[in-house]
């Protein structure tokens, strides 16, 4: 809407000193990836899973997830990168 980037503007303008581009959301970098060793879930996840980010894995009753998980977690287990993991 116009009056939404209007409003967006004028608080963005009062604030540019201090805090720039308040209101605007804007991704910096991509986050770093590691290969999952899968080929198609790195095809599928643009390049790997993403280090330092929270990563879902669902699926509709089919089994597929916990294979992924348990490959996930022997790679990370054998690197040298701190992880942190919950699987529910």
């Amino acid at each position: 809407m116009a009056t939404d980037r209007a409003v967006r503007f004028q608080i963005e303008t009062k604030l540019a000193q201090r805090v720039p581009a308040v209101l605007t959301f804007k991704i910096k970098h991509a986050p770093r990836a590691f290969a999952s060793g899968m080929t198609t879930v790195d095809e599928i996840v643009g390049g790997g899973i993403p280090r330092g980010c929270i990563t879902e894995v669902g699926e509709a009753a089919r089994p597929g997830k916990l294979p992924l998980l348990y490959r996930l977690s022997l790679l990370l287990r054998d690197s040298a990168t701190p992880v942190r993991g919950w699987m529910e």
